[in-house]
């Protein structure tokens, strides 16, 4: 044994590594709450039992009470397979795949320790009791002592003995698998073996965890669990499973009498464990997994749950061990993103994921729309023109299929039952062959106007043991690159190049080991670039075949790459998510555009090359600047709602698309949407997108600190005091407790919807509740099936929400639905005081709309009631009584139709609806009252439909301002959780009009008559949005040469009519 003198005392290391310190009050990021899209190689919980640590492509840290992810932490190395917390949990010790041990501090993330420990991989790490000395294994060298405050190695073992190791005996001895499966026990004074614990000549134990009383130690042997006492070596008892697969999971229970093994039911893939008694053999508990495989399983904080991986789904799940309660989820987990691509003269983008869909993303960050493909994809590409995109995978009868992007439908599908897949596909410069490279080793050629096959490059393998790994076509489509696995088991790889007219073979490149995973041809079609495995992208000369340049030590494994057209620069993503752009001639590194946690499985430049689109595996679709590398826009979408997300840290979404962001302290992990009054910004995240033109986002982002908001102190706690139901009402009570930055506004949302905000100054504060608590109590009426409640409060200066809590109530059957009322208040304005502002179809809109809505929707409902507020009646105080008017007359089911038509202006992201008395910018009724009026509303089925016209001028610009208007809207929508329909009409449109109305006002009327989609003889407001998206765009640029793009923001779709002949 190599020793330096150590001893293992009681000595208290107040710090690790003296570092300054640093006021982290108030310092916060604000970061995707996303899970790690791979499986788990270690999970560590904090002595605080505060913060959960995992490894998986990123070494992650996650809030255990609220399941949220407070930190990415950048390693310096690849991913590893051990990681724990200093024993003051301020500390986060890794171990690395290439045998370096690394220390970071978790406030600020940053390394504070780095040293070389193995020769290979770091398999375990444990801290002695003093957390003064840290024991590390590797898979190859011995074990090795470190003084963790400075990284000195003290000693090793000089044995063969191997990992996991553990310290026994008030640290005097370390426990140690052997390499030849026993486990010996080692003095840490001398080194000196003391004893071991043999299992037979036969056994071999691959792994051990001692009980925590350390007198006693459980084994595992191929597939078996025994019983051990650790001091005498003598088994107590095998704990016998016939009916189960055991796997090498194993750990105690805090009581030290129970232990856990994981792994499989036999006759079926079900994941479970087993709950010992260890001194009788019972089997207490057979607790099933939900998240399928256990990867890093670990015993939870209180000792009642497990935490482990996932081999599907969410990646950290955490289950409970002795009941069958539900488990919880630890952050989101979007569908991987296999390609994203641009799409020429169209203001949107396309991504595929891997739950099968394909989402057309807008150049303002906004999700426009989503279409089933009903194939796993793997590769995208877009038809020059941009008209139809064709999308390749895995389908059950298909490999391709084509997507018209105008009716954004399927429209044609290629290949059949009998192929292997496509892996990658590329249309002919001219549009009319779509080439596809296949799981069986050949590229297909089809004809794209009718799916007939034309030819087959390469021989097919019958097997599996041959593959596309990725094509190219080049400018001139007589050359087609293509790069092959000629043999999965002996990774033999070529690049291939044929002639596509002939389709003989022109050459085979000489080809890199570990072949290549992604292939451009430069502009002229004389140079082919291959992303290889092996860190590095190769240039060949397609005449000569001769390889001209290599470009070397790529961080990670190359995996996408993109070349602009100029030839000059290339960008080459890896599979650690990294992204660079080199200089073609140099080689040299010009930019870092860091950010995905997962690998980059493709990269797209925009026509003009100032825009790269990135897709990586971590679910996220980034676009960014490519002159100096900047991030302009982070795009992702989970299971019910989607997220675009700006570096300043605005954002837009919709659906539960605030799940997938938080606001991030290590002391506190918010979800964005407790800060979504000052974060919700989509006016900003497109004003970004568009280079920030009037520096909007950059004075925005100087104005807004977070840091401040949460110095001011935290939101409220909430709890709840009572829930009684009758019949078709509830009354809630609940008591919020001043946690120190005051109670402001009371948020209470049914089904979404926003209702009334109450202030706390008239709340009550009964004599059983604290003296730092008040309550609050509301009735509902409940509409028939599931009513979700949910409340949120926030501080005194309504800047920060509780997190929001949601009770569930059920009335009556499901889907029974109750006619009741439609209520439609129509506002339209001409003639305004200032004659400046006369408008010719405002009037005329909102009298037409009411009466079509009279005439059609009477047989819906129990009768329809119509008020107009035109001209000099549209005043503030004059709308203002309305409302208060429909709020004492309706009730829960009753509909609501809100539709206004005048000028309209957006201020800071908020919109201005302009009165007829409007005098100047202070009287024009904001998006705050607006919201008011709105929440009092009790009607949960409503639309509000906006036919304004954008008027630049009463804000001191003439710019068009429409993009800013829809984005108001969307902020109005996320709000009050009510669905919009609005159109923001430039001046010219709103002066010349389209048929003596305004063009959404006849695109709608039109709708009643045309709009009804699924044939059921009845219009939803849904498919009246539907029909303004698609025939306000075509319609104004074909009116008035320019393109007005309605939004549509449906959160409650309703039948609004029946089918009606409105206009002739």
């Amino acid at each position: 044994m190599r020793h330096a003198s150590f001893c293992f005392g009681v000595v208290f290391i107040v710090a690790l590594l003296v570092t300054a310190a640093r006021a982290t009050e108030g310092r916060f990021r604000v970061l995707p709450n996303l899970s790690d899209p791979y499986d788990l190689a270690a999970i560590a919980v904090s002595p605080d039992k505060r913060l959960v640590a995992s490894i998986g492509n990123t070494l992650r840290v996650w809030d255990y009470e609220r399941a949220r992810l407070v930190a990415i932490i950048d390693v310096e190395d690849d991913p590893g397979d051990a990681v724990l917390f200093s024993h003051d949990s301020r500390y986060l010790i890794y171990g690395t795949s290439r045998g370096k041990i690394e220390v970071y501090e978790l406030e600020t993330q940053e390394l504070v320790l780095s040293f070389p420990a193995h020769e290979s991989s770091v398999e375990s790490l444990e801290l002695d009791s003093t957390g003064e000395i840290l024991l590390s294994s590797g898979a190859l060298d011995k074990p090795k002592f470190w003084r963790l405050e400075t990284g000195e190695f003290l000693a090793d073992l000089d044995s063969e003995d191997s990992w996991p190791a553990t310290f026994l005996d008030n640290d005097r001895q370390v426990a140690l698998k052997t390499g030849d499966g026993q486990i010996a026990i080692h003095s840490t004074e001398t080194g000196e073996k003391l004893r071991q614990i043999s299992f037979g000549e036969t056994a071999s134990i691959s792994t051990f965890a001692v009980s925590p009383d350390e007198t006693r130690v459980l084994v595992y042997d191929a597939g078996k669990v025994s019983v051990w006492d650790l001091r005498s070596g003598k088994k107590l008892r095998d704990l016998e499973a016939p009916d189960n697969i055991i796997d090498e999971a194993l750990a105690w229970l805090p009581d030290g009498r129970r232990a856990v093994t994981s792994g499989y039911r036999k006759g079926g893939d079900l994941a479970s464990a087993i709950v010992w008694d260890t001194e009788t053999g019972e089997r207490l508990q057979e607790p099933v997994s939900p998240a399928g495989a256990f990867e890093g399983f670990v015993i939870g904080p209180e000792g009642m749950t497990a935490l482990s991986g996932s081999e599907f789904g969410p990646t950290l799940f955490e289950w409970p061990l002795l009941n069958d309660g539900p488990g919880r989820i630890f952050g989101v987990r979007p569908a991987s993103v296999a390609a994203a691509a641009f799409v020429e003269r169209q203001d949107f983008v396309v991504a595929a994921s891997t739950d099968r869909r394909l989402r057309l993303w807008g150049h303002d960050g906004q999700l426009r729309h989503v279409i089933e493909l009903g194939l796993t994809p793997h590769a995208v590409a877009v038809v020059p023109g941009g008209k139809v995109v064709a999308v390749g995978g895995f389908g059950e009868n298909d490999v391709a299929v084509l997507v018209d992007l105008k009716s954004r439908a399927i429209v044609r599908r290629y290949g059949n039952a009998s192929l292997l897949g496509a892996l990658d596909l590329a249309f002919s410069p001219d549009g009319e062959i779509l080439y596809a490279g296949l799981n069986d080793g050949t590229v297909r050629a089809w004809r794209v106007r009718d799916a007939t096959e034309l030819a087959v490059f390469g021989l097919p393998n019958q097997g599996i043991d041959k593959s596309v790994d990725a094509m190219a076509i080049a400018p001139s489509g007589e050359v087609l690159a293509v790069a092959t696995t000629k043999s999965l088991s002996s990774g033999r790889h070529n690049i291939e190049l044929w002639n596509t007219a002939t389709g003989t073979l022109i050459r085979t490149l000489e080809t890199p080991i570990g072949g290549a995973d992604d292939l451009v041809f430069d502009r002229e079609g004389k140079r082919l670039l291959g992303a290889s495995g092996w860190r590095e992208v190769r240039i060949w000369n397609v005449e000569t075949g001769n390889l001209e340049r290599v470009i070397e030590d790529v961080p990670g494994n190359p995996s996408a790459v993109a070349l602009q057209q100029t030839g000059r620069h290339l960008f080459v993503g890896s599979s650690s998510g990294n992204i660079r752009k080199f200089s073609r001639t140099t080689g040299r590194v010009l930019a870092e555009l860091d950010g995905h946690a997962a690998a980059i499985d493709s990269l797209s430049l925009s026509a003009d090359g100032s825009r790269l689109l990135s897709a990586s595996r971590d679910g996220t679709v980034r676009l960014w600047d490519t002159n100096d590398g900047r991030e302009l826009v982070n795009m992702t979408a989970g299971p019910e709602g989607w997220l675009s997300l700006i570096p300043q840290g605005f954002f837009a979404a919709a659906g539960n698309g605030g799940q997938l962001l938080s606001v991030v302290t290590m002391q506190h992990p918010y979800s964005v949407e407790q800060f979504g009054k000052a974060l919700f910004r989509p006016d900003l995240v497109a004003q970004w997108i568009a280079g920030d033109p009037a520096r909007n986002v950059r004075r925005s982002a100087e104005r807004l600190d977070l840091g401040q908001i949460l110095k001011s102190g935290t939101a409220p706690d909430i709890r709840v005091l009572s829930s009684t139901q009758s019949e078709s009402t509830v009354e809630i009570a609940v008591a919020l407790r001043n946690t120190g930055g005051g109670i402001g506004e009371i948020e209470w949302r049914v089904n979404g919807i926003a209702q009334a905000a109450r202030s706390a100054m008239a709340l009550k504060r009964p004599p059983q509740l604290a003296r730092d608590e008040v309550m609050v109590s509301r009735r509902f009426e409940l509409l028939p099936g599931s009513n979700r409640i949910s409340v949120a409060a926030y501080t005194a200066n309504n800047l920060l929400a509780s997190e929001r809590l949601q009770l569930v109530f059920e009335f009556g059957a499901s889907g029974e639905t109750r006619a009741g009322r439609l209520f439609v208040l129509a506002i339209g304005i001409d003639n305004y005081r200032n004659p400046a502002l006369a408008l010719r179809f405002a009037v005329a809109d909102a009298s037409a709309f009411s009466a079509a809505l009279k005439a059609a929707a009477g047989t819906i409902f129990d009768d329809v009631i119509v008020r107009t507020l035109l001209n000099a009646d549209a005043t503030e105080k004059r709308i203002s009584e309305v409302f208060a008017e429909l709020e004492r007359e309706m009730d829960v089911n009753d509909k609501f139709v809100l539709f206004v038509a005048g000028h309209g202006y957006t201020l800071d992201g908020s919109y201005y609806f302009v009165p007829q008395d409007f005098g100047d910018p202070v009287s024009a009724i904001g998006q705050e009252l607006w919201q008011s009026w709105i929440d009092a509303i009790p009607a949960q089925a409503s639309i509000l439909i906006y036919d304004t016209c954008e008027s630049g001028t009463l804000v001191g610009t003439t710019r068009d301002l429409s993009g800013s208007q829809s984005a108001a809207f969307d902020r109005l929508n996320y709000a009050t959780g009510r669905s919009i329909i609005s159109a923001a009409t430039g001046l010219q449109a709103a002066a010349e009009g389209y048929r003596n109305h305004g063009l959404l006002t006849w695109v709608l009327l039109d709708a009643l008559a045309r709009g009804d989609r699924n044939g059921d003889g009845l219009i939803d407001v849904s498919e009246l949005g539907s029909h303004a998206e698609e025939q306000v765009p075509a319609l104004s640029v074909a009116t008035f040469g320019t393109r007005q793009q309605p939004r549509k923001l449906i959160t409650a779709d309703f039948p609004i009519a029946r089918r009606h002949t409105a206009i002739p």
